[in-house]
Parts: C-alpha cells; sequence; structure tokens
C-alpha cells in the first residue's frame, strides 16, 4: 500500500458531482498545509479538515498535467519569511472554504528566514479527477509568482516555437538565410556558399596599380625595416679607421645600435679614452635641418646622453651638457661611483617613488647631508607615512635598516598624539636562500617619537630569537625619567641616585615609585603610588622573585623599626627583632612571627573604629571585621563538617582537665546554610556543641538550660516537640480530656471520689454527677438484678433482647399452572429472589425461585414468620 496518497474528501466528491450535473464549475482557491498533529496522517474521505493546520495560502497555480488529462496539478508557493512549522498533510479548500482534497506528505521542516535558514517551498498536489471539466482552473493573477518550473516550460515551449522577432541591424532577432551574391536587402543572411562566392571574386580583383611602399603588387616583394621606418634589431659595427666623431654622418644617420670600440674627438670622457660600449641615435629631418638624440652606454658602467640640432651652416648644436663634460654630453647613471648629484638625477631626492637601487654597490662623494626623498632598497612592507632605508654589504648578510617619517613635522606643527619619528634596527636575514632578505628578523634598534607638546623619547631594545622585544631602556623626556619597560635591571656595581635631587627615584611600573632618596638620610621603600580614583596603593612584597613557573619568596628579617603606613605582605616567614608600627593592614600568607605583637598582654583594633560595622544584611556582601576568615575556602560535600573561626585551649592548675573551646562555622554537607556553633572538647575525648541554625532561627542544646527566664517568639521545645505553656495550652485529646463546652470547673465535692460534680460556665450551676457504682446499682435496682458489675448482664441481656444479623435461608422452588391462573402463594417470611421457564410471554408456566428470611437473636438463628 502507497505511503503517500491524495484523495478527494466525501464533501469534495459531492460538490463535484452537483456541478458536474448542473453544469458549473468548482472554484478550487486555496491549499492548507499542516503538521499532522506531530506524526504522519493518513487521508480519510470523511475528513472536513487538516488534523493540525498551520498555514493556508491562495494557490499559486491550478492546472491539468500535459500527459495525463484526468490529473489537476494544484501548486502553493511559500514564501522564505513563512516558516517554523513542519509538513506532512496538504488540503485543497474551495471558495465556500470545504475541504475538496487531502493528501499526506513525506515529512519536511519549512524553516524561517528568521531562524537563520529560509527557503521558497513549492509544495504540489496531483490529483486523478474523472469529471476534470467541472473544475475551473482560472487563479487570481495577482497572488500568482512563476516558479522555476513553470519559467522552464515556458522556455522551452517558446525555443520550439517561431514567435521570435526578426533581426534587424540594431538588434538581434530571426533571418532567413540567402546565397544571392548580388543581393542589397539588409534583412537577408548570406550563407558560407555565398561568402564563398564573393571571397573567390575578390581575390582575383586587385588593382595592377597598387603599390606598398612605392613597390609594385605585381609580384612579392621584401620590406626592409627602413621601409616601415623601424630600427634593425642588428647592431651594426663602426669603422673606426674613417669615423673619428660620434655625430659623424655615417653614425647618427643609423637608427638601429651601434658597436664601437675606439677613440672619438666628440667623446664625453675626451679624445683619449677609449670607449667600449653601444651608441643609439634617434632623429628626425626636416627642410631646414635635423634633430638627433644620442644615447652612449659605455660597459664600465656609465650612461650618457644629449640632445642637438643641425643646420649645414652651422652643423651640430648641442644643449644638454653640463659644465663636467664636454660637447653637450650629461652622465645619466654610474654603477662605479655615485654622487650627490647622480642621486638627485636619478630621482632619490624627489618623493612619491618607491625605486629599487639594490644594484649600486658604492655610494661616494656624498655631501654631509642627503635628504631622502624615497626609499632605498626597499623592504617588503612599507607603514604609510614612512620612509624605509636599508643599508648593507651585500645579499643575506647582516645590515641596518633606517626608517623616517614623512609629512610635515616642526616645532610650529606638532602632532596631536605621540608619534614615532623613525628608528634604526640592526637585522639578519631569515635564511640564506630567503627570497627576501629585507624583511629579516630584528635583533634591536634605537627607535625616537616626540609628544604633541614637543618632548622627546628614545627607546633601546633587544630581542630574542622569535623576534620578541625582551629587554627595553626608555628615556622619556617629558617625565624626566628612564624606564625599565621590558625585562629586569641587573646592575654589576649598584645603582647611584643623585646625591643632590630631593625626588631622586627608582620606578617600577606604571611609574610607580619603588625606592625614594630624600637625600637628607632617609630612604623611602614603596610599593606603589595610589590610585587617583580610589585613592587605594599597591602592595609592598619583602623577599619577593618571580621565576617563569613559580613564585620563591625568602624570610625578612628587620633588625630596627619599622613603620608601615600602607599595607605590609610577607609570603613566608617574618621575624621582627625590634618594634614594628603598621598604620594599615599586615597580612602574613603562611604565618609569620611578630615578637612585638606575641610579647602584648591584649590585641586591640585601632581606637574610634570597628571594622564591619554594620547592619545585620551587610554581613555577607561587606566581609570585613575586626578578625576575618575571607570567602574562598569550601567545605566537602555530603559530608558534615566544623571550620573553628576563634580557638582557646586551657586547664586547670594542678587538676589539668584541658579543654578546647571554640568558635566556627558547621556545615552538613548538603543544601542547607551553615550554622554558627560553640564547642568544646576536654582531652579525655568528651565533647558537645551549641548550634543556630540561620535558617529557622532554631538553637540546639546538648543539655539543660539554666537560669531565669527562657524568651522564645517561637516556642520552647524538648526532644522535637514543643513545650505546653499558657501560649501553647494542650488540646484536649492531647491529654487524654474532655473537650470543653460551657463547663468551667469539674472535681470533686470535698475532695470525695464519689461526689463527682462539673459547674455550668454560663449560669455557675453545678451539675452532680454519677460514679460507675453507683449507675451500676440504680441499674441493677430497676431490672432487679443481683450482679454488681452490669457489664456482663448489660451484654446478656442486649443479646437474648435485640436482634443481631439477618440472612436468607435455603432456596426452595415454587412453580405455577394455568390451572393456578398464573397466582403463586408465599409462606410466612418468604421472598422472591428468581423465576425460570418463562417462554415468550406466559409467565403462567414459570418456575419462581423462593427464600426464607432469618434473623440471629440470643444466640441463634430464627426464620421470619412474617414481613
Amino acid at each position: 500500500m502507497a505511503t503517500y496518497k491524495a484523495l478527494l474528501t466525501t464533501a469534495g466528491a459531492a460538490k463535484i458531482a452537483a456541478a458536474t450535473a448542473g453544469g458549473t464549475q468548482v472554484k478550487i482557491t486555496r491549499m492548507a498545509v499542516g503538521d499532522g498533529g506531530g506524526k504522519l496522517p493518513r487521508p480519510d474521505p470523511k475528513q472536513t479538515k487538516l488534523v493540525n493546520e498551520v498555514y493556508r495560502a491562495n494557490l499559486n497555480r491550478l492546472s491539468i498535467d500535459a500527459k495525463n488529462s484526468n490529473y489537476l496539478v494544484a501548486e502553493l508557493v511559500i514564501q522564505p519569511d513563512v516558516g517554523g512549522f513542519w509538513m506532512r498533510e496538504m488540503g485543497l479548500y474551495d471558495a465556500d472554504g470545504v475541504l475538496i482534497a487531502v493528501s499526506n506528505m513525506a515529512e519536511s521542516y519549512k524553516p524561517q528566514l528568521a531562524e537563520g535558514s529560509g527557503r521558497l517551498q513549492t509544495l504540489r498536489m496531483v490529483l486523478i479527477v474523472s469529471e476534470i471539466e467541472s473544475i475551473a482552473l482560472s487563479i487570481d493573477g495577482s497572488t500568482v509568482m512563476a516558479t522555476k518550473d513553470y519559467v522552464d516550460d515556458k522556455l522551452a515551449a517558446h525555443e520550439k516555437s517561431r514567435n521570435h522577432p526578426d533581426g534587424t541591424l540594431t538588434a538581434k532577432g530571426f533571418v532567413q538565410l540567402n546565397s544571392s551574391v548580388s543581393s542589397t536587402s539588409e534583412t537577408l543572411a548570406a550563407t558560407p556558399k555565398a561568402v564563398k562566392t564573393a571571397n573567390d571574386n575578390a581575390n582575383t580583383r586587385v588593382p595592377a596599380t597598387r603599390k606598398v611602399n612605392n613597390k609594385a603588387l605585381s609580384a612579392d616583394i621584401t620590406l626592409t625595416s627602413e621601409d616601415v621606418g623601424a630600427m634593425s634589431n642588428l647592431m651594426l659595427a663602426t669603422d673606426t679607421t674613417k669615423v673619428k666623431r660620434l655625430d659623424d654622418p655615417s653614425i647618427i644617420d643609423v637608427t638601429n645600435p651601434i658597436s664601437i670600440s675606439a677613440t672619438f674627438e666628440d667623446h664625453p670622457l675626451g679624445a683619449s679614452y677609449v670607449v667600449a660600449g653601444q651608441l643609439h641615435n634617434w632623429r628626425r629631418y626636416w627642410a631646414a635641418g635635423a634633430a638627433a638624440y644620442q644615447r652612449l652606454i659605455n660597459n664600465d658602467g656609465q650612461i650618457f646622453e644629449r640632445i642637438g640640432s643641425y643646420t649645414a651652416a652651422a652643423g651640430w648644436k648641442w644643449y644638454l651638457g653640463d659644465s663636467a663634460y664636454p660637447f653637450g654630453w650629461r652622465k645619466v647613471f654610474d654603477s662605479g661611483s655615485m654622487t650627490l648629484a647622480d642621486l638627485t638625477r636619478l630621482g632619490v631626492a624627489q618623493s612619491g617613488n618607491n625605486a629599487d637601487i639594490t644594484s649600486m654597490s658604492k655610494l661616494t662623494s656624498i655631501a654631509s647631508s642627503v635628504k631622502m626623498g624615497m626609499n632605498l632598497e626597499v623592504a617588503s612592507t612599507i607603514q604609510a607615512n614612512y620612509r624605509v632605508g636599508i643599508m648593507r654589504a651585500g645579499d643575506y648578510e647582516a645590515y641596518m635598516s633606517f626608517t623616517s617619517r614623512t609629512g610635515k613635522v616642526s616645532a610650529e606643527n606638532l602632532p596631536s598624539t605621540l608619534t614615532s619619528m623613525g628608528n634604526v634596527y640592526f637585522r639578519v636575514p631569515n635564511t640564506l636562500t630567503d627570497t627576501d632578505p629585507h624583511a629579516g628578523r630584528a635583533l634591536g634598534g634605537i627607535s625616537s617619537a616626540i609628544y604633541p607638546a614637543g618632548e622627546g623619547v628614545m627607546r633601546m631594545d633587544a630581542r630574542d630569537e622569535t623576534g620578541t622585544i625582551k629587554a627595553r631602556i626608555v628615556c622619556d623626556g617629558q617625565t624626566d625619567s628612564v624606564q625599565i619597560a621590558n625585562g629586569v635591571l641587573r646592575p654589576e656595581s649598584g645603582i647611584t641616585l643623585s646625591s643632590t635631587n630631593a625626588n631622586s627615584v627608582i620606578r617600577g611600573r606604571n611609574d610607580a615609585v619603588i625606592l625614594r632618596d630624600h637625600n637628607n638620610g632617609n630612604v623611602t621603600l614603596s610599593a606603589s603610588v595610589k590610585d587617583a580614583g580610589s585613592g587605594v596603593g599597591g602592595t609592598l612584597y619583602l623577599g619577593y622573585n618571580r621565576d617563569t613557573a613559580n613564585i620563591y619568596t625568602s624570610a625578612v628579617s628587620v633588625d630596627s623599626p619599622l613603620t608601615v603606613n600602607a599595607k605590609m605582605v610577607a609570603e613566608q616567614a617574618a621575624t621582627f627583632s625590634d618594634s614594628i608600627t603598621v598604620k594599615g593592614e599586615v597580612a602574613f600568607t603562611k604565618g609569620g612571627s611578630v615578637g612585638y605583637l606575641e610579647g602584648a598582654n591584649h590585641y586591640a583594633t585601632k581606637a574610634g573604629a570597628w571594622e564591619g560595622a554594620g547592619g545585620f544584611s551587610s554581613q555577607y556582601t561587606q566581609p570585613n571585621a575586626p578578625f576575618i576568615v575571607p570567602y574562598g575556602y569550601r567545605a566537602p560535600k555530603d559530608v558534615s563538617s566544623y571550620a573553628p573561626i576563634a580557638k582557646g585551649v586551657i586547664q586547670t592548675t594542678s587538676y589539668g582537665y584541658g579543654t578546647a573551646v571554640s568558635f566556627g562555622a558547621y556545615t552538613s554537607g548538603g543544601k542547607k546554610f551553615a550554622s554558627a556553633a560553640i564547642h568544646a572538647i576536654g582531652d579525655s575525648g568528651v565533647t558537645q556543641a551549641w548550634l543556630f541554625d540561620p535558617t529557622d532561627g532554631s538553637f540546639s542544646c546538648p543539655g539543660s538550660i539554666n537560669g531565669g527566664n527562657i524568651y522564645s517568639s517561637l516556642g520552647i521545645y524538648e526532644q522535637g516537640q514543643r513545650v505546653y505553656s499558657p501560649n501553647y495550652r494542650p488540646t484536649p485529646e492531647a491529654i487524654n480530656a474532655i473537650a470543653r463546652d460551657t463547663c468551667s470547673t469539674a472535681g470533686f465535692v470535698s475532695a470525695n471520689a464519689n461526689d463527682p460534680y462539673m459547674r455550668h460556665s454560663t449560669s455557675n450551676a453545678v451539675v452532680i454527677l454519677s460514679t460507675r457504682d453507683q449507675l451500676n446499682n440504680e441499674i441493677a435496682a430497676s431490672r432487679n438484678w443481683a450482679n454488681a458489675d452490669l457489664r456482663n448482664d448489660i451484654y446478656n441481656w442486649c443479646r437474648q433482647s435485640f436482634v443481631t444479623a439477618v440472612r436468607l435461608g435455603s432456596e426452595r422452588v415454587q412453580a405455577s399452572t394455568n390451572d393456578s391462573g398464573g397466582v403463586v402463594s408465599l409462606g410466612g417470611g418468604e421472598l422472591f429472589t428468581g423465576a425460570a421457564g418463562v417462554g415468550g410471554s406466559d409467565f403462567n408456566r414459570a418456575q419462581w425461585r423462593v427464600r426464607q428470611l432469618q434473623y440471629f437473636i440470643n444466640g441463634q438463628w430464627v426464620a421470619a414468620g412474617s414481613i
């Protein structure tokens, strides 16, 4: 059996049948989607709604399947912003809201775009309908969205049709082919046959008078470089036996490079200089003369150039020459020696370029100050607003890099923040095969910066094998200080402070003053300056050294009086041979020995102050006290534990009986607040604890409480039971007493036990009561019973006089006949309990079931004579 199916509902089938009979149509307009109540439902024709509808919308499309004429395809599109539900069922509704068809579907979750994942969901229900003409296929066009399948189908149908526009001179389209080579039509397209015919015809129609560079096309021709005004790729040699000048017509008229090796009268280095190199010429002729540009390249690394003009009357006249070279020559480049002028000509003194001139091996005759307008041997990355230069002997060797900031910075144009001005670093290449030796690892260097007010800062640092700064010294012109920003100061022969400056200090991190020499015989050793906001200072650690993984502390020994104004922390043992005065706080992390405190007769806090004083409610959030165990320790789980806060041990002279008395916190190990505890334990092991529970305010005492009155707003308890008091009176049931109604007093007249009474609280009347013996005697006298104890007599009298049980006796059958007319007579005390043999409406021949009623009296069962 198929898992998924679609079917008409009973109401839907009835509507389609009625429409078929009446010649009308059913208008299916909407589709609903449901989650099936959490499981896949089975479609039922009796359904009038979905199991659990989660979404309903107008149909996007309702059509007949292209291959099956009785298949009705209904399509719904759910937008990406709709979702957040499962889809397990679908239903089609008509314009009247009647469920026409229902189907189940493969389970799918429709996400909502707000959940982080959305999709355009298309659902289709295919329904087999025999009277499909009775269903209207029109859909509201304002709600329809073309799906991908719909568009693909339409495009495929359009591609197979000829319903396309014709091509024009300005737009593409269908065209009709034509093989004519004489047509002038602009709407027909030429076939390959027409193109070949035209091409064959053109090949035979080259004009006989046509020429190329004044060469007839009647035969194949060969073009030279002169024919097209190009330079030959062949370097010509010069006949130096005939040519003595570089502007000789045999040279200057040659367009391609010329190889020269001789002496020339107009050589820039003189007539006796033997040149070996190349000469390049560019010239142009006109009616009055000519112009030329020459570049001379010597094989020893020099380049010269000159520009000149020629007239028949004056000959050649050159214009680019400078005073250093004759015949109009100017030196452009010299790889063997560079002057400041050479650098300027190369553009080094110009800004905006990052040319790499690493091939220059020498920089000679440079003036004492060279303006660096571009980067020399540029590194891989250049920071914005900075120029970078490198000085090195050769590739892959240790070198020095220097950086200078660009932009206008002067005493009148200072930066708004602390700004770096440049640096000088010493570096080594990363590897011997590194393709970028300029970006090597920094060993260390010096950098500078300037404050907005104009003060300078100089930094000198050294780095480890990874390039990380490990030691840095900062000379700050604003704070007038020398700081060790990284690393540890390890002086070999001590540190000497100024002998005249009363503010000579040694500072630590965050400008904290560590040591101050007052230049008057006093030295201040401190931790840090106070915070400007909280006024809290730092901590002074004595004997405190920090390793990479552990903290090691040594003992602290002070032989002279010590005054601490803020806070003193001793990590290990601290011994003070003389007095110690602490105005702030003393903290011994692992205990300590202070002679003055141990020799004192008492311990006292600062007069006029009580740490932690305030309301009860703040004692946890503000845990201060003259003595405190701060938060941090945690009692064990599921195990009771006692943590003493204060303890004293004492014994009696001659007798002993050593006892430890303490106050602390008792925890049960469970989910319960700790109780305050007073505990005492003797040297024999005898122990007692008094507990105060913060949850209910109860007090637990292991023994008796002696003294005056005991006050408790919640009552007094003994072994878990509350003790009765005027504020907590017992109930009559609790003391086995008669509940009080209007009786105010009960007792005995003149303390006579045979004369009990009760006093009526309203009328104050006295009610005399009878004793049991009096009652027995009176009943015995009235019944003429001799037995003084009436309990047996009363019991026997009740057994003899009263019915104590009832039952039915054994069953018998009483038959009725036609002769008796259906009348049945029962004996005294008998009851009908049933009938048998009754056929139809004839009760004259019935078999009647009868039982005798019996009761129990005086110890035996007796049949009832009548009822």
